[in-house]
């Protein structure tokens, strides 16, 4: 993360909401004031000449500072793991008429995957689904992505006997071809052990999937008998966030080994 990234990444989150979408409509008015007053205002050529190079300068201003934000506010929830600040920004976008929903619904999922509240995240992601705003190519990419956690949720559900989910079996089926998710369904409902934690690292993954595919590895070492593997997997996880439910199980976990 670059300085200027950290900066941004400091600032609260109303801040954060007001510079990603206000500026924007602001910006836009300025663009059209600033193009009106070119046109129609005698000037001296030099201002004329500067408040043009303006008017060109502001859309791409703008997309950079966009963009910056949205790579910051990803950073939040994979890097740093700041569920509070992220789900935040988040939920003031649910709360305003100009909010993008269906973003917002799909983020206040994946956190309450990751923390531990199974139904609440299957429901933010129907919500998701079935906003009006938001154009095929967004509705893709947010299928894709939502699917991984719809899945788990429903292994973690059906697990506790609390899930509501008629479908289970046609999660199973699908799971034969995604062997990540395969390999899930084995260790935390069938509590069979799977290579696929053994032989499959985390070094490409974001610093909140390695600490999940810690959590599932650990848990495998259990099945395995590897006890001193697992108590050093499930200690090394009970540091992180403790609203993530992979701490809060890891400190089940560590009681009673």
């Amino acid at each position: 993360m670059t300085k200027i990234e950290e900066k941004i990444s400091n600032l609260p989150v109303s801040s954060l909401y007001f510079a990603r979408n206000y500026l924007g409509i602001i910006n836009i008015i300025l663009f059209i004031i600033a193009t009106i007053a070119v046109i129609n205002l005698k000037m001296p050529f030099y201002l004329k000449n500067t408040l043009s190079w303006i008017i060109v300068s502001m859309p791409w201003l703008y997309y950079w500072l966009a963009k910056k934000i949205d790579k910051v506010l990803i950073n939040l929830l994979v890097e740093k793991v700041d569920l509070n600040k992220y789900e935040a920004y988040w939920l003031k976008h649910v709360n305003s008429k100009f909010g993008t929903k269906a973003l917002a619904y799909h983020a206040l999922g994946v956190v309450a995957f990751y923390c531990g509240n199974f139904d609440e995240s299957l429901h933010y992601f129907e919500q998701s689904r079935h906003e009006k705003r938001q154009s095929e190519k967004v509705k893709r990419l947010l299928e894709d992505d939502r699917e991984v956690f719809i899945i788990q949720s429903k292994i973690f559900l059906e697990r506790s006997g609390n899930s509501k989910s008629s479908d289970f079996q046609e999660v199973i089926r699908l799971l034969a071809s995604k062997p990540y998710l395969k390999a899930i369904l084995d260790v935390v409902y069938n509590k069979q052990s799977s290579h696929y934690f053994e032989t499959n690292q985390e070094e490409k993954k974001t610093k909140i999937g390695k600490l999940l595919h810690q959590y599932y590895k650990a848990e495998n070492s259990l099945l395995l008998g590897n006890k001193e593997k697992s108590k050093e997997l499930f200690a090394n996880l009970v540091k992180e966030n403790p609203r993530l439910f992979i701490v809060q199980e890891s400190k089940k976990k560590l009681s009673v080994l």
